[in-house]
């Protein structure tokens, strides 16, 4: 993910230049926390969008003998969960 993060600091740094002038060569830290704050509202958003997806389709399918609505209900789970460990491991939880 870091590599991720490396090239949305660039894309940060170089939105940034002044129209007509080049990017300052040397990414920043403060590229870097605005390219990792914008991965982990990226990630929420999509990853809420994609858990919805995964129940909608058990609702479509709803309770028969497929189990569809209980397997999506778990899809659902799983995305939301990975989703929170890749935001954690983004931004780790500070001790209290």
């Amino acid at each position: 993910m870091s590599d991720l993060i490396e090239r949305m600091a660039r894309t940060i740094r170089d939105a940034r230049a002044l129209p007509g002038t080049r990017p300052v060569a040397r990414l920043s830290d403060v590229d870097r926390r605005a390219a990792t704050a914008a991965l982990v509202v990226a990630l929420d958003e999509i990853g809420e969008e994609c858990a919805r997806v995964a129940l909608s389709i058990g609702e479509q399918y709803g309770e028969d003998e497929t189990g569809w609505f209980e397997c999506s209900e778990t899809v659902a789970q799983s995305i939301r969960t990975r989703i929170a460990e890749m935001r954690d491991h983004l931004h780790p939880p500070q001790p209290a």
